[in-house]
């Protein structure tokens, strides 16, 4: 079992998720700063999907095993998925293939891309 002063840090969960999405194909991934330079609550993560030819945003909270967004940050990404954004909170690569997949987007099925094209 992990425990939180074993558990990687917020910020080392969120650029893995990033990079691997990012190495998928028709997705683009990037890190949403928050505090005094952003707006405050708003997800870790947010994106684009290409799935038939149509972009789907995706909007994901990532967090440490065992912590829960904020109040606000609830919020905030149901307000995204009121819109149709894919929105979720993840500890792990697992759990954001689980919040796609909840949707019908099976990432594990898209292969890797090459080079920066998405």
């Amino acid at each position: 079992m992990t425990t939180k002063s074993d558990a990687p840090l917020e910020r080392v969960i969120v650029k893995k998720v990033i990079d691997k999405l990012n190495k998928l194909k028709k997705v683009r991934a990037i890190k949403v700063h928050g505090g005094g330079f952003g707006s405050g609550g708003q997800p870790d993560v947010t994106g684009c999907i290409m799935i038939d030819g149509i972009g789907w945003r995706f909007d994901l909270e990532g967090k440490r095993p065992g912590q829960k967004p904020t109040e606000r940050q609830k919020k905030e990404m149901e307000r995204w998925g009121a819109c149709g954004s894919i929105v979720g909170v993840f500890t792990c690569w697992e759990d954001v293939v689980e919040i796609f997949r909840r949707r019908g987007v099976y990432l594990e099925e898209r292969a890797e891309r090459e080079g920066g094209d998405a």
